[in-house]
């Protein structure tokens, strides 16, 4: 039996993937790329170059941003999806015809909320095994034979 191809599509787009793009509007000079990358994954990484979008709101870890014209631009990084901290960071680069500029940040970090619910999802899974051992115990004791052997 073949999965839907719904299915197919929604199970491809959960994972980050690296986002290629080009500067809009390069005009005709020398044009290097700049390549942002975050030490973890972000569920909505936005990036502008001398203020134009040029990602919006990404499942990624790593964008690359081709034709832009050389010299000084500025970056703008921005993170923060469901249960990330937001953070913009701003960085000044200095773009080489030919070459690209990297970009190293480090990854967006969870929210306490959604660390405080991930805790309590553990706990509550502990607990229903701990129910579950119990129940066996009582069963077991009240009918011997029907229990472990």
């Amino acid at each position: 039996m073949k999965p839907p191809l719904a299915l197919l599509a929604l199970a491809a787009c959960a994972r980050p993937h690296d986002v290629e793009t080009r500067y809009p509007a390069a005009p005709p000079v020398p044009t290097g790329a700049i390549e942002v990358r975050l030490n973890q994954p972000s569920s909505a990484l936005t990036v502008t170059v001398d203020d134009r979008i040029v990602v919006d709101r990404a499942r990624s870890r790593r964008a690359l941003v081709t034709d832009v014209p050389a010299g000084r631009a500025t970056v703008h990084v921005a993170t923060g999806g469901r249960c990330e901290q937001a953070r913009d960071t701003a960085v000044a680069v200095d773009v080489v015809p030919g070459q690209v500029a990297t970009v190293a940040l480090p990854g967006p970090e969870a929210t306490t909320g959604c660390q405080i619910a991930g805790g309590l999802t553990l706990v509550s899974f502990a607990l229903i095994g701990v129910e579950a051992a119990i129940v066996e115990v009582a069963l077991a004791l009240r009918h011997p034979r029907v229990g472990w052997r």
